[in-house]
């Protein structure tokens, strides 16, 4: 049955320092934030305006590489990335943005009975066993696909379950491998140096087979004495099939959400592995389209507002420009005549 697993902060964090996780997030980062960007400001006619550029230098110098990087990793990992920005200089502009961990704030909204409600009266932080209010404009969040009146989003580990549930419910060779695998696949060693004859060695390993046999098609622990050890000889020779069942699936899983070479796994073909990296590489642009967004929105257009500008009439288009990616995507297939 379809039930996704509830994660908390703690759960993720172990994920992320013990496992592969880690080292997909940190793909994901390496492509969204490369080594060199740069903000454009086009007028009406998508001309830049290198003087606007010029005025937003100040604050891009606070939106660096760095910070990126660290609000991008609580983005994926946690689904909300935090951005404390409340130490600002004289003219406003932030000295320094830090990433908050979401599992210290929440949020204070105002009553049913205000002429505000609904909107955000404070933030709560919780430090050190102390609990401090935040003002609503002193923090910005850039969440990852949140629900419906949701401020927080959705680590993308609540996406890899929700497609591996799916996946594992419309699989049968994977629901057969559930049913029937789902326990340590141990081959048992069996010490007959002691049985003083033949038909007594032949008599213990059949009897021990016939218990493992019962035992594990009852999903039962294998119970025995300390002639029969617990000890893994061999594997793939009596259950290849699963063994082709499980590459096959995660192929088929790399497809649909995490790329299989990035959880380590090898490229089945070329048409595969550029598939693969097509579907990536689209993820990234979606990614960058969506922190395109929210810098925009929530830090240069309001900076160039208060510097006198304004939207739609002084300039229109506020971006990052990042360098095109190098992945071709598939290409199509063309016929030749003689």
């Amino acid at each position: 049955r379809y039930a996704p697993t509830q994660l908390n902060y703690q759960i993720l964090d172990g994920l992320y320092q013990n496992t592969i996780l880690k080292k997909i997030i940190k793909k994901y980062i390496a492509n969204i934030v490369p080594t060199y960007f740069n903000l454009t400001i086009e007028d009406e006619n998508e001309q830049r305006m290198p003087e606007l550029e010029k005025e937003c230098k100040v604050l891009s110098s606070v939106l660096n590489r760095k910070l990126y990087r660290q609000m991008w990793k609580s983005y994926l990992l946690y689904g909300s990335a935090i951005l404390y920005d409340g130490n600002r200089n004289k003219d406003g502009v932030p000295e320094e943005i830090i990433i908050l961990h979401p599992r210290d704030v929440s949020v204070e909204l105002y009553p049913p009975d205000s002429n505000k409600y609904g909107e955000i009266k404070h933030w709560l932080y919780n430090y050190g066993g102390y609990q401090y209010e935040i003002p609503a404009d002193d923090i910005k969040i850039f969440a990852n696909d949140p629900e419906i009146g949701e401020l927080f989003g959705n680590s993308i580990v609540n996406q890899m379950l929700d497609t591996l549930h799916q996946f594992l419910n419309n699989r049968l060779d994977l629901a057969e491998i559930l049913n029937r695998y789902a326990i340590p696949i141990v081959q048992w060693a069996v010490d007959v140096s002691d049985i003083p004859d033949e038909q007594g060695q032949d008599n213990l390993i059949n009897r021990a087979w016939y218990m493992l046999q019962e035992q594990l098609g009852a999903g039962d622990d294998f119970i025995s004495d300390a002639r029969v050890e617990a000890r893994t000889l061999s594997f793939s020779n009596d259950v290849s099939h699963l063994i082709s069942i499980l590459q096959e699936s995660r192929r088929d899983l790399g497809m649909l959400s995490i790329p299989e070479s990035l959880m380590g796994g090898e490229i089945s073909n070329l048409s595969g592995g550029k598939t693969q990296a097509a579907v990536f590489m689209q993820e990234i642009a979606d990614y960058r389209g969506e922190q395109n967004d929210f810098l925009a929105e929530e830090y240069y257009i309001p900076f160039l507002k208060k510097k006198g500008y304004e939207r739609g009439k002084d300039f229109h288009n506020v971006y990052i420009a990042f360098p095109p990616t190098t992945t071709e995507l598939p290409s199509e297939s063309t016929s030749i005549a003689s």
